[in-house]
């Protein structure tokens, strides 16, 4: 109802809100007779009043009122959410904020912040987390996104993702000292160092517990931590790199080799997958191949030291010393920030620990994260310091990309791309000759079992009523096919009689500019309980 009637669908979910009882309230609400005192312009401040005066029953008439007489108001429906969410109806009042629209000047971002306040109340976080990303989408410029988005994809031990907002909102300058504390290392789990008995309270299950146990060298407890996520189909291609890695680190091949059989493509965007592969290589002697696997993890989380020293184990293997020294070498530039990063987890409160770790990083080339932690630094009162390191901020933003353009400058000496992957992975992990790549289940789909039966499908239209042709004259005739006909009519279905069964509106074409005038009427089926019925005529 909502996506075909907006103005029906608030109304209908408003009348459910007060339908379903507003708990202890004891403010008298208006009797179905009594004639309103307030006029049609008053309803919205007469509900804000009420609001305030926490009458949420009477609010919530109020609401209804405005809504009756004057459908599509915003604030009525934002003041709607407002009361489902002090009611604790956290999905409706979720649904409600949800109807408006981001780009509403006055209440789009407020909507959609109460909406995934709700969302994480009510236990749902990837709704929010997908919600956040499409947020992200529209207004990429905008921190409030980013900052929720890191938060919440830390939680689920999504550090990956997280880590790319971190990264955004430094070159914003909007990066919190905890967002900026969380890319010493990317791949673990943050908040750092977290007492054994906290863990489940911080982080959410699956993913963010595994995560939580990788991070502590607890290999086996994060694949049991996964293994729920694992068998009913991993929720994302993330947490399915995560669970290889921590099978790589276990080294139990065979099921490495059944994980890497079930992946779809998506899968290698994430530097735990390249890690995991580049480890498995490893093990097998493959060192060219393993080589190239673990630059493409660095290239995509540039904190990995594990995958720094296994490279550096890899390509001396090669006789490859210079590049060896190279990989090692950047490998303890990022072991330092790391242990300064142990020191201050320490003493948090130490300040000149935090100008250390400023300095270290513009040593090693991470300006956007080096600036944020001297912002930290300085006293508020310290407006000339300040401003000259927005001024360098705005310098550096004027070349482009330039945390990429470093990274790729400290990377050229060893180039991923002079290692060959394909005839070492083929040799190690080869997949069946049988299975197409697109037949391949991907890590949202994976079951990790053959499916029970396979679906069958029948035509019934015809024996429960449903006959219509559409046409787009009195005969078809498809070369005639305008553009504004090239999709057809559309089908509606809305339960338009409310007795729960879902009816059918079937749009029909035969209409020719300018007038549009159709030669052939659009139909309206009643379902009556699995039957259809046309009610086209008494419909006018």
């Amino acid at each position: 109802v909502q996506r075909s009637d907006p103005t029906i669908g608030t109304i209908l979910t408003l009348m459910l809100v007060i339908a379903s009882g507003c708990g202890t309230e004891t403010s008298p609400t208006p009797k179905p007779n009594e004639t309103p005192a307030f006029g049609k312009e008053d309803w919205i401040p007469k509900a804000r009043r009420e609001l305030e005066l926490r009458q949420y029953d009477a609010a919530a008439v109020s609401v209804q009122h405005a809504l009756i007489e004057s459908p599509g108001q915003t604030e009525a429906t934002y003041l709607a959410a407002q009361i489902a969410a002090l009611q604790g109806e956290t999905g409706k009042a979720a649904e409600l904020a949800g109807t408006i629209p981001i780009d509403h000047g006055r209440f789009g971002k407020k909507a959609a912040v109460l909406r995934l306040q709700q969302l994480t109340l009510a236990g749902q976080d990837d709704l929010a987390i997908t919600d956040l990303q499409r947020l992200v989408a529209a207004q990429p410029q905008e921190p409030r996104w980013r900052h929720l988005s890191w938060s919440l994809l830390c939680k689920h031990g999504r550090r990956q993702e997280a880590s790319m907002h971190a990264d955004v909102l430094c070159v914003l300058g909007e990066a919190n000292l905890a967002e900026v504390m969380s890319l010493i290392d990317r791949n673990a789990s943050f908040p750092r160092g977290l007492e054994i008995d906290r863990g489940e309270q911080v982080f959410a299950p699956g993913m963010g517990l595994a995560r939580w146990h990788f991070s502590r060298h607890a290999i086996q407890e994060g694949l049991e931590a996964l293994q729920p996520a694992r068998d009913a189909g991993f929720p994302n291609s993330a947490a399915a790199a995560l669970y290889g890695r921590l099978l790589a680190e276990s080294q139990d091949w065979d099921q490495f080799a059944r994980w890497h059989q079930q992946l779809g493509r998506s899968v290698q965007q994430w530097s735990d997958y390249w890690a995991a592969i580049g480890t498995r290589l490893m093990a097998a002697g493959q060192h060219e191949a393993a080589t190239r696997a673990f630059l493409e993890a660095i290239s995509r989380d540039q904190t990995d030291r594990i995958s720094y020293q296994r490279a550096y184990g890899t390509l001396t293997a090669m006789g490859r010393d210079e590049d060896a020294d190279e990989m090692l070498l950047m490998s303890n530039q990022i072991g330092t920030s790391q242990l300064i990063m142990q020191d201050i987890d320490k003493t948090p409160d130490d300040r000149n620990l935090w100008k250390k770790q400023a300095e270290w990083l513009t040593q090693i080339g991470r300006p956007f994260e080096a600036i944020q932690w001297y912002l930290n630094v300085l006293p508020t009162n310290a407006s000339r310091e300040r401003m000259a390191l927005e001024q360098h901020r705005a310098q550096l933003n004027s070349i482009g990309d330039l945390e990429e353009v470093m990274q790729q400058i400290k990377l050229a000496a060893t180039d991923p791309r002079q290692f060959r992957l394909q005839p070492g992975l083929d040799a190690v992990l080869p997949i069946d000759p049988s299975l197409k790549e697109n037949d391949r289940p991907t890590p949202s789909t994976w079951t990790g079992h053959e499916p029970l039966a396979e679906p069958s499908l029948v035509n019934v239209a015809a024996t429960i009523g449903v006959q219509f042709q559409w046409r787009n004259d009195i005969e078809v005739d498809l070369e005639l096919l305008s553009l504004y006909e090239s999709l057809g009519g559309g089908i509606a279905v809305i339960d338009f009689d409310l007795d729960g069964w879902p009816d059918l509106h079937l749009a029909q074409g035969a209409g020719r500019p300018p007038s549009f005038e159709g030669s052939a009427s659009n139909e309206m089926l009643r379902n009556l309980h699995g039957r259809f019925q046309s009610v086209t005529a008494q419909s006018n």
